[in-house]
């Protein structure tokens, strides 16, 4: 196994190389590190607060399993995972830890099954509208001509808060999509007949491969694009 060590060295090594790849030509290097930053951190949040999410409406479901394993917490240490993270830099999609759950202790299993799955999307959409909600009412009326006169600060908040919504919203439709091990999965699962939701199940390994392919060979590119261009939209952009 890859001590965890080497593990956190490599992923200060791929975050240097990404930020040395990413400064806009002309750009001073203290602005790009501030955005740079201002990225990490607004995926770290978005990432903590969906695997919260799910852990949160487990335990309200009456699992205690998130609660005893330390995941029902906001602490992004306990929800992130190396390799997963390191891959959103690499490949541009990476995975969290997933939150264990035990659909015995749930009333309903199917339904409280579905229900955790989907908090985590529901958490991303909720951040992707406040975040909206926050440009419309501290920036009413974006006027483009005047906005290279704001003040650094300023400027960082209406990226920071663009880039939030942008970014939840397209961990939520990720999310949704029916490939195991998403959350979309159960949804869809618990939507097929029993005949097909046994075949589902037994072929959860393919499925997730030709999911990989998919996202590898950019088919879902247009999907994201449409995310993206939908959000600043509704942002006023």
């Amino acid at each position: 196994m890859i001590d965890r060590n080497r593990l956190v060295q490599l992923m200060v090594l791929v975050l240097v190389w990404q930020f040395l790849q990413s400064v806009p030509r002309g750009e001073s290097l203290g602005a790009a590190l501030v955005n740079f930053l201002a990225e990490i951190a607004i995926f770290v949040v978005a990432i903590t607060l969906h695997e919260y999410g799910h852990a949160f409406v487990a335990t309200k479901l009456g699992d205690p399993t998130p609660r005893a394993m330390g995941r029902l917490t906001l602490d992004p240490r306990a929800h992130l995972d190396p390799i997963g993270t390191l891959l959103i830099f690499v490949a541009h999609f990476g995975y969290a830890k997933p939150v264990p759950i035990n659909p015995a202790y749930f009333r309903k299993p199917g339904r409280d099954q579905v229900l955790v799955a989907m908090a985590g999307p529901a958490m991303n959409l909720l951040l992707c509208a406040l975040c909206i909600l926050g440009v419309r009412g501290l920036f009413p009326a974006l006027q483009f001509a005047t906005v290279i006169w704001w003040p650094w600060w300023k400027l960082l908040a209406l990226q920071a808060l663009v880039l939030s919504a942008i970014l939840n919203a397209t961990l939520a439709v990720f999310n949704l999509i029916p490939v195991p091990p998403l959350d979309g999965s159960y949804l869809l699962e618990r939507a097929l007949p029993p005949a097909q939701r046994m075949a589902y199940r037994q072929n959860q390994m393919l499925i997730s491969a030709v999911g990989i392919v998919l996202l590898l060979s950019g088919v879902l590119s247009p999907l994201f694009r449409l995310v993206d261009m939908h959000v600043r939209s509704l942002c006023g952009l």
